[in-house]
Formats: structure tokens, sequence, C-alpha cells
């Protein structure tokens, strides 16, 4: 197939993107049971392969922000920068939780603000469905 030839490169990152939201998003202790996919289990050694992948993925978009010329196969520097902070961060929270708090393991999918962006969502919708949210009733 040549029309799409060269994308390799594309693939990749897609793939990897995959493999990131996949450890990133376990909500739920039998994910990995229920869909028959090792990445969605919880993670419950501080030393676990996934936590490693998930470094690696804010480590390669710092990289692809280090690129010279047209903005193709890259990253703007704040948008690498805050994929390479969250992952950091989720990390070590994660190691920090398992080594020192007794916790059996870690659902890496709670640690995200759908719950806040939920209540928001429900206050924007009762001041009418503006951006702006006001406190009068």
């Amino acid at each position: 197939m040549e029309k799409f030839q060269g994308v390799e490169d594309t693939a990749l990152f897609i793939n990897k993107g995959i493999t990131w939201w996949k450890i990133l998003n376990v909500r739920s202790a039998f994910k990995d049971a229920r869909l028959r996919d090792e990445l969605q289990a919880v993670i419950r050694d501080p030393a676990d392969g996934r936590l490693d992948t998930i470094l690696e993925f804010g480590d390669m978009a710092l990289q692809m922000a280090d690129r010279q010329g047209k903005r193709q196969k890259q990253l703007t520097k704040d948008t690498s920068q805050a994929i390479n902070h969250t992952c950091n961060g989720v990390v070590a929270l994660c190691r920090e939780l398992l080594q020192t708090c007794y916790h059996a393991y870690v659902m890496l999918g709670l640690f995200s603000t759908d719950p806040l962006e939920k209540q928001f969502s429900k206050l924007r919708q009762g001041s009418g469905g503006t951006y702006v949210i006001n406190v009068y009733f």
C-alpha cells in the first residue's frame, strides 16, 4: 500500500500513546481480567515495569520538543513539559504510596480531575450553560 508508506513513526507514537493511556486509565481492580489486558492491571509493586513505561513516554515527549525546524513530528515545549511532569509525578506518587503508606495496590486512573470536572459541569449547567459560573441563586 503506497499511500501508507512513511508513517511508521506516527504508528509507533500512537501505539506508545495507547499503551500509556491503558496504564494510566485503570479505575477498577479487575479491569485487566475483564478485558484480558495485562497493561490494565492495578499497580502492586513499586518496581513494576509499567511505571518505567510511563517515565519513558514522558522522556519521549521531552525529546519531541527539542527538534528544530518545522513543526512536524514534534510537540510544543509547554505540552511536552506538561506530559513529562505528569508522568514523573504520577510515578513518584504511586511508588510513594506503595512503599510507605502500606497500600496493597494503586489504581492510577483515580488520580484524575474527572470528578472535579463533573461537578463544574453541573454548576455550569445550573448557570445556563455558559462558561462563566456565577454564585448567585
